[in-house]
């Protein structure tokens, strides 16, 4: 399967590639959708800087663990299998970001080094038992722990980083006679277009008005003239960049766009109404 992968044509999955990308990605090992910690109220946005501070500091204590682990006064048993441990904690990632930043065939985005959580919590459980500074450890992965269960919460309680529901419904809402439907997501191409809008709009509402068809394999509509004597097109779009031929389309149809709202990361709805 690696070997198919080397070969075939598509793009590379992701392109966050640096030192930044890395720091951010052991953040989000234990912290996901930190955002939502600048949306809770009383606070303000203290509780994202808890969040991503309380990640380093995880972080932090694996490398401590790591040490400890590998350490002269621990039995070869510990010290080898803390040195495997270490490799996904800390090789592996390293080596993936080194990987991409050299080779084009080669992505790199946060997620992309997941796997590796496990292990950093196992570096973390083993300086939990033993080594100088015991109480202040286990009070900061205590710590630590709290923060990563309070943003759990607060994810299961929100909507996510992407809300689908509210963007389709507000399409639905907006939606008069008339008018034109077109959903739209920046992926590969190989995957259909307009799925959130299939997914959630029947679920919303018992006859929802129809879409319109995509161009296969492409991010724009299948028949630009059913834009024609169109008075209003309601487009709802996952960061589709605005040099993309759709924008141009619906430009040269004769609409302007009059209103936008946003949905999470990358969710957009906009409106279009004719000259």
């Amino acid at each position: 399967g690696f070997a198919v992968q080397w070969t075939h044509h598509l793009s590379p999955g992701g392109d966050d590639v640096g030192l930044f990308a890395l720091v951010e990605a052991y953040v989000h090992l234990f912290f996901l959708n930190v955002r939502v910690g600048s949306e809770v109220p009383l606070v303000g946005g203290i509780l994202r800087e808890v969040f991503i501070l309380s990640g380093a500091l995880l972080t932090v204590l694996a490398v401590i663990g790591a040490g400890l682990g590998l350490s002269r006064g621990r039995t070869e048993q510990i010290r080898i299998s803390t040195a495997v441990v270490s490799c996904i904690a800390f090789l592996v990632p390293c080596g993936t970001v080194l990987l991409a930043s050299l080779l084009p065939r080669a992505g790199f985005t946060w997620h992309y080094i997941l796997p590796s959580t496990a292990a950093l919590a196992w570096l973390i459980a083993l300086g939990w038992n033993f080594g100088p500074a015991l109480r202040m450890r286990r009070a900061a992965a205590l710590f630590g722990l709290f923060a990563a269960i309070s943003l759990s919460l607060l994810n299961a309680k929100g909507p996510g980083s992407e809300d689908y529901p509210a963007a389709v419904a507000n399409i639905i809402d907006q939606y008069q006679p008339g008018d034109v439907i077109v959903s739209v997501e920046w992926q590969p191409k190989l995957f259909p277009q307009g799925m959130p809008w299939d997914y959630y709009a029947p679920r919303l509402q018992s006859a929802p008005p129809e879409r319109l068809p995509m161009a296969a394999h492409s991010f724009y509509v299948l028949d630009p003239g059913q834009l024609k004597g169109v008075p209003r097109l309601l487009l709802l779009r996952t960061s589709l960049p605005r040099d993309q031929a759709l924008f141009k389309v619906i430009k040269a149809a004769g609409f302007t766009e009059t209103h936008a709202a946003d949905f999470g990361f990358g969710v957009q709805t906009l409106l279009f109404e004719r000259n």
